[in-house]
This record gives structure tokens, C-alpha cells and sequence, in this order.
């Protein structure tokens, strides 16, 4: 029995420029106590510390020319005051521990009994399935029109639900008359502890299901050691066994209301610092709403500037299967629905700074960049004059050379432009990110 996961990721655009050499030395500073991303107070010590941001209320505006002479780029800028030195930090995935994941599914359902979430089935349910599955071989009718006469994919199927049939047999003598609910041991398991039909995929799993309030939900945690490093924690209200009335909202959710449910959330799971950065309240066309929260961490008052990998080839592109630190957290007018907690960091303390350019020296790379690109990643209908008016500072990965596992997170700006029609509260879409140390360009698929 396959368990779903669910996923969700905002797509940006992300276009590449000359980028910054890989650094050799490790600058960074930041300090992670005991179960804790980052030691909020630590950091907050320092920053008392750090050298005071000039303010200026200036804004910074041009009009640029693409290449081709295909896109005129509208710049206008009102950035926040910045500070002359911030850290250079030193990452590394953060392996959630077992305690760590009992901690945060308690958090996250303070009242509820967890149990194993094992796909173990009665001899009667597995009975019932090899008839299905044999029923299903038997009408050759029904899967010639199901696909189209397509032989190759007939012939698939057939070989995987004999191989599906055989599991089954294989696993009916050992099969318990009835299935009990068993505490959760919160003990890592491989894949085929919860599921015996399927084959090992170098994943450790705790995978558990509890009910708080009437509703079903499965909690999971994730590790990967092998090949790469990754952890994710992934908790849902199970759909398949709830009404729309308990998973969505009748009625229009506040968005200051699920601001707060948020951060409560968030700082419920006692794992650091971090920051609602956007919220988005959604309507089906059905009438019914739900609200969905994406967060990040913040270091030493910055925030972890995270783009999608969207480089395919790991020979070329940095940490393909590693995505950015984030939690996203889903909900309805009384509930959260779905929560997940990705690829959290453990950073290293090293004490050095990197001192930042001035802005008017930023300002000029980013208008550089712009007059190098062509139409890539616009529509010349659409897109024929983009507005460039959003920039933040905060923190972006680069590599550590020849290591995928370990990064540098170094002060950095993110520029990001607004579609026609869009209004101002609308997500804003990454175009560059330009080092705020050396102004070079960071390429986010290539890390460097």
C-alpha cells in the first residue's frame, strides 16, 4: 500500500551569468545548540554587536535594455538599510534525529496517541486483493481498452501485478487474522518495515498515524545517508477518510489569522528562528478556501534566500537532490492540514565577516546583468517590459568545492521582478542574485 506524498513548490525563474569562483576557505559563523537550527539568542547577542546600517530612503531606478533589444527592464528599487560587515556562515544537512521527530509530531498534536502506520494486512485483506489482482489479468478486454491496444504498456502491467500477486502469496502465511494498532516505537525502520511489498530505497522511516479531533492524519520522517543527505518531516490530514468541511473553509480564511496559526506553529517545534515569508489563501471552484504558509529560516536576522534546483544532471548541477530549508504549512479555518519540514541545517561557528559593497556598486552589476540577457525566460508578448522592484537581503548558498553535502551561506541580495497585471502583494519572481560581498552573480542551480 503506497503512501502519498505531498509536495508543493513555487516555481521561479532562474537565469544565469558569469558566477562567483567556488571560495576555498570557510568564512562563516553561526551556532546550533541541541535540537535547534540556530541559538536565537546567541544570535541576537551578535547582532548587538554587528556595525550599525546607514539608513537612506533613496530609490534606485534606470531603464535597461535587454540585448537583443527584446526586453526593456524597468528598475525601481527602495532597498532597506544595510550593514557595512554581516557573517559569512557554514552549513550542513541536519539529520532529523528520532526524538527530534517525536518531539515535533507532539508539537505539532499535542493530545494525540501515535501508532505505526504499517501497510500489514489481514490474510482476509490479502485474499481480497490477489482476487482483484487476478480479476484484473483475467480481462483482457478491459485492459486493451484502458490502453489503447498499446501492447508494451499490456504486457507491463501484466508483469507487475503477477509480481504483485506473488508478494502477496509470499506474505499471506505470516499474515495475522486481524491487524492491531501498535504504538509508535519512534525507532527508524527501512521502507520495507512499513510496506513489504515494497523494495529497499535507502531511506530510514518513521512513519506513524494519529487522530486529534476526529481527523486522520500521518505523520512521516524521512532520512537518506546513503548517496546524498536529506531529511524531511511530512504530515497530512489523510483526504481519503475526511469531508471538505473538516479539510477546507466554507467561508474566506483571514489572512492575520493565519499569519498567527502559523507562527504559533512554528514556534511550537522549538528548532530556531524562523519567518512566515509568504502566505497565500487560495479559493476551489468550489467555494471552499484553504491557506498555505511558506517559511524560512533566519540567521543572525537574515533570512535563508532558497531557489529551486532546477539543474537535472548531478554532474552539473550543486546538490540536486538537496532543496532549500523550508517549512510549509497548509490549513483551513480550525485545522492545519498538511506540514512539511524540509532539509534542515546545521550551521558551524567561524567568527570572520564579509564586508558589503555599497548598494550603488550592486545597483550597477544588476543593471549590467540585465543589458547582458537576451528573451530567455520571457515572453516577448507578455513580457516585453518586465518591472524589476523587489530586492532583499539576506543569505544564499554556495558549494564548498568538490563536497555536494556542505555549503557556504554568504550575504547576498535577490532581485525579483513582477508580472503584468500582478499587484503588490503578488509573489514576486526571482531574476538574479548578486553577492552583496564580491558582486558576483550566484547561479542558484550550479551553487556557485
Amino acid at each position: 500500500m503506497q503512501k502519498r506524498i505531498i509536495a508543493a513548490a513555487a516555481a521561479i525563474l532562474c537565469l544565469s551569468c558569469a558566477c562567483q569562483t567556488t571560495p576555498q576557505k570557510a568564512y562563516v559563523t553561526s551556532k546550533a545548540g541541541e535540537d535547534t537550527q540556530t541559538a536565537p539568542a546567541d544570535a541576537a547577542a551578535e547582532n548587538e554587536d554587528a556595525p550599525q546600517a546607514e539608513s537612506s530612503a533613496r530609490v534606485w531606478s534606470d531603464t535597461v535594455t535587454s540585448a537583443g533589444g527584446d526586453v526593456v527592464f524597468t528598475v525601481s528599487l527602495e532597498p532597506a538599510a544595510t550593514p557595512e560587515e554581516l557573517l559569512v556562515l557554514h552549513a550542513a544537512p541536519h539529520l532529523f534525529t528520532a526524538a527530534e521527530g517525536e518531539r515535533i509530531a507532539q508539537a505539532l498534536l499535542p493530545d494525540a496517541a501515535f501508532y505505526e502506520n504499517t501497510s500489514q494486512m489481514s490474510k482476509l485483506e490479502i485474499e481480497q486483493e490477489i482476487l482483484r489482482l487476478k480479476a484484473l489479468l483475467g480481462d483482457r478486454e478491459t485492459l486493451e481498452a484502458y490502453y489503447d491496444g498499446n501492447e508494451e504498456a499490456i504486457v507491463y502491467v501484466t508483469q507487475m501485478y503477477e509480481q504483485q500477486i506473488e508478494t502477496y502469496e509470499q506474505l499471506y502465511p505470516d499474515a495475522p487474522d486481524a491487524v492491531q494498532d501498535t504504538p509508535c516505537d519512534w525507532t527508524f525502520h527501512p521502507t520495507s518495515y512499513y510496506d513489504g511489498t515494497a523494495e529497499e530505497d535507502g531511506w530510514d522511516n518513521i512513519r506513524a498515524k494519529a487522530v486529534s479531533d476526529g481527523i486522520r492524519y500521518e505523520y512521516n520522517v524521512y532520512v537518506r545517508t546513503g548517496d546524498y543527505l536529506k531529511s524531511i518531516i511530512h504530515a497530512y490530514a489523510d483526504d481519503i477518510a475526511q469531508s471538505d468541511e473538516e479539510l477546507y473553509s466554507s467561508q474566506p480564511l483571514e489572512e492575520d489569522d493565519c499569519m498567527a496559526r502559523a507562527r504559533s506553529i512554528l514556534d511550537s517545534l522549538g528548532f530556531g528562528e524562523w519567518e512566515v515569508a509568504s502566505l497565500e489563501i487560495r479559493q476551489s471552484e468550489q467555494g471552499l478556501y484553504t491557506a498555505e504558509a511558506y517559511a524560512r529560516p533566519v540567521f543572525h536576522g537574515l533570512p535563508l534566500l532558497n531557489a529551486e534546483l532546477l539543474g537535472a544532471d548531478p554532474e552539473d548541477a550543486y546538490a540536486v537532490n538537496y532543496e532549500g530549508a523550508s517549512i510549509r504549512i497548509r490549513m483551513s479555518d480550525r485545522y492545519w492540514t498538511a506540514f512539511e519540514f524540509s532539509a534542515p541545517l546545521d550551521v558551524e561557528p567561524d567568527g570572520e565577516t564579509a564586508d558589503l559593497l555599497p548598494f550603488d556598486t550592486v545597483f550597477e552589476k544588476l543593471c549590467a546583468y540585465l543589458r547582458l540577457l537576451d528573451a530567455k525566460g520571457f515572453s516577448a508578448e507578455e513580457h516585453a517590459e518586465v518591472t524589476v522592484d523587489r530586492v532583499e537581503l539576506g543569505y544564499s548558498r554556495i558549494r564548498v568545492k568538490d563536497n555536494s553535502s556542505e555549503f557556504y551561506l554568504v550575504p547576498s541580495y535577490t532581485f525579483s521582478w513582477t508580472p503584468a497585471g500582478s499587484t503588490s502583494a503578488s509573489p514576486a519572481i526571482p531574476l538574479v542574485t548578486i553577492n552583496a560581498a564580491d558582486g558576483t552573480i550566484i547561479d542558484m542551480d550550479l551553487g556557485y
